[in-house]
């Protein structure tokens, strides 16, 4: 078998000639048998000659020739419906995919098989026709058009491949409309893929993603809490909980909660609105505050000593201290007959004891 393959690539003149287009032939001799698929791929690269070397470079390892022998594919069932309240149409799907109330009228496959011919779908204005030959609806002459439609100038035909059948097996679809949404729209599997018209019937089935619009019909109240929390607040106030929320709130409390008598267990940053009882306790961590209490006179020592003087002066103690004091005693000692172990700084008063030397 002997493919040419013209492309007509528009140069302007080609010198002298009466030619506007430049014609690139190949020619491929593959060993095809009837059934077989012929698969042809190349590129046409343009551009300045320049560059055209470089950049058609990239596409010479996507280019290449493949010669598909009948029966060497699988391929997958194609079943084709016909419907008693739709007598005029036909549908079809793929797989086991079912087609609502319809009928099989015929089965094939995706991929041509022994002992099968192609079934086409091919319409030419309100004229269609169901079957394996492609020059049906075209002009009959001693040259066969399969592009252009029959009587009717200036429209071409559209052709629609629904499978590989058997010949005659669906013979009685030819004079039925096709509708390749038919099914998909009565079939009672959900598509994989969401389609671009809303349903006419509401589903029974929850979706998986949450819509972006309110439900037409407002749904039950749910005593069950939803799994994501909403982002607004809901119509009707929930009941009263005895139960502290497991995430804390950024916001007051409407009801305030009734007084503890147990701390709790993170520190407040606010004072509390009611003052808490007199502790004969002293707290864990001393306040920066001064209490607005004065505590009671101790008679021990703190353990801590105060860095301010005392409001009520101590008793006179005829016991030295053991740090010695920064300022001067405001009461005089009496006069000691004995040195101090430390000396003064500061010259002493003049004695009333002479000295031995």
């Amino acid at each position: 078998m002997l493919i040419f393959c013209f492309v007509q690539i528009l140069t302007g003149t080609v010198g002298d000639l009466w030619r506007d287009s430049l014609f690139y032939t190949v020619a491929v001799f593959p060993n095809l048998q009837a059934g077989d698929s012929l698969l042809y791929r190349q590129y046409f690269v343009l551009g300045e000659l320049s560059h055209l070397e470089s950049e058609a470079r990239d596409f010479v390892e996507h280019s290449y020739q493949e010669t598909i022998a009948l029966g060497s594919q699988v391929g997958r069932p194609v079943y084709l419906y016909a419907f008693e309240d739709l007598p005029d149409k036909f549908s079809a799907t793929v797989d086991n995919y079912s087609c609502g109330n319809g009928q099989v009228v015929c089965t094939g496959r995706t991929v041509p098989t022994l002992n099968s011919r192609p079934l086409y779908y091919i319409t030419c204005g309100d004229t269609s026709y169901v079957g394996s030959d492609v020059y049906a609806l075209t002009q009959n002459g001693e040259y066969r058009r399969p592009y252009a439609c029959n009587d009717q100038d200036g429209i071409n035909p559209t052709f629609e491949l629904l499978g590989y059948f058997e010949e005659g097996e669906c013979d009685a679809l030819k004079e039925l409309k096709y509708s390749d949404l038919l099914c998909s729209e009565l079939t009672d599997i959900p598509s994989t893929a969401p389609t671009q018209i809303p349903s006419v019937l509401p589903s029974t089935t929850p979706s998986i993603r949450p819509s972006n619009f309110p439900s037409a019909i407002p749904s039950e109240i749910s005593n069950t809490p939803s799994v994501i929390p909403s982002n607004q607040p809901s119509a009707i106030p929930s009941e009263i909980s005895n139960t502290p929320s497991v995430i804390p709130s950024n916001q007051p409390s409407a009801i305030p909660s009734e007084i503890s008598h147990t701390p709790s267990v993170i520190p407040s940053n606010q004072p509390s609105a009611i003052p808490s009882e007199i502790s004969h306790t002293p707290s864990v961590i001393p306040s920066n505050l001064p209490s607005a209490i004065p505590s009671e006179i101790s008679h021990t020592p703190s353990v801590i000593p105060s860095n301010q003087p005392s409001a009520i002066p101590s008793e006179i103690s005829h016991t030295p201290s053991v740090i010695p004091s920064n300022q001067p005693s405001a009461i005089p000692s009496e006069i000691s007959h004995t040195p101090s172990v430390i000396p003064s700084n500061q010259p002493s008063a003049p004695s009333d004891i002479p000295s031995a030397l």
